[in-house]
């Protein structure tokens, strides 16, 4: 059970999935491949020939060594992703939570009169929970949020409508100012859209992208936090792959 403060995000704690191989690698038992050239040139048209050629210029041409950056961009991005998942739906929870609590209303997005870009995301959950047939619910409408509506609600212009009466409650764990806490979104969102597109994070410090989330965590609710550390592979990837302690 999670300690008094969390967001009920999570019901359980999962026990930690340590490596027993290479976690970086991609030929595990079973799913050996033999990269002879014939597959090397049918991966680089699966690929593309503009995001293959990103690693192939950071490798000296060498093709098999530009799959093998592929991967391993692939495997820490998978690891990030589980990440990033506790992160996001214990920052919607907690803010639903918090304005629940301000407005006595399950459904406060309704009575709160939000900016225009904030309605129409709105709007635009309740047409997707509509076309599955689905009966709209607060709960079904706050799961189809993007990350960037709730990013967007510490922004300034609902610093005094928002963020001093309410918001800040839900970063209960920390003092924080709304400007804070929005530049702390705006990075980890930039992050996770880079992870959802499939694009290249090997040139960021993902170290330091993975310590923002867990601190970000933490300023909810400090036992989710852990519980992510837990159950995460990122770190033995990151470790793996850059040799080196950066993670705090």
């Amino acid at each position: 059970m999670l300690a008094q403060g969390c967001t009920g995000a999570y019901t359980k704690i999962l026990p930690r999935i340590r490596w027993r191989v290479n976690p970086l690698d991609a030929t595990y038992p079973g799913r050996e491949f033999a990269y002879t050239d014939e597959q090397i040139a049918s991966l680089r048209a699966s690929i593309s020939s503009d995001r293959f050629s990103h690693h192939l210029l950071l490798c000296q041409s060498d093709e098999r060594q530009a799959i093998r950056r592929y991967e391993h961009n692939t495997a820490l991005s998978e690891t990030l992703f589980g990440v990033l998942q506790g992160f996001e739906v214990t920052l919607r929870n907690a803010m639903h939570d918090t304005m629940i609590a301000a407005t006595s209303h399950a459904d406060w997005f309704n009575h709160f009169g939000l900016d225009a870009p904030e309605e129409e995301s709105i709007t635009a959950a309740k047409e997707k929970i509509t076309k599955k047939r689905k009966l709209v619910t607060p709960s079904r409408v706050v799961a189809e949020l993007t990350f960037g509506f709730w990013a967007a609600l510490t922004a300034k212009r609902y610093a005094k409508k928002l963020w001093i009466p309410h918001l800040n409650k839900a970063f209960r764990h920390k003092q924080l100012g709304h400007g804070v806490v929005f530049q702390r979104l705006t990075s980890i969102r930039l992050l996770r859209n880079q992870i959802a597109h499939h694009e290249c994070i090997l040139h960021r410090d993902l170290a330091h992208d993975y310590n923002q989330i867990i601190e970000g965590t933490s300023w909810i609710c400090p036992h989710t936090a852990s519980w992510i550390r837990r159950s995460t592979r990122f770190e033995a990837c990151y470790r793996y792959l850059f040799k080196e302690e950066a993670i705090r």
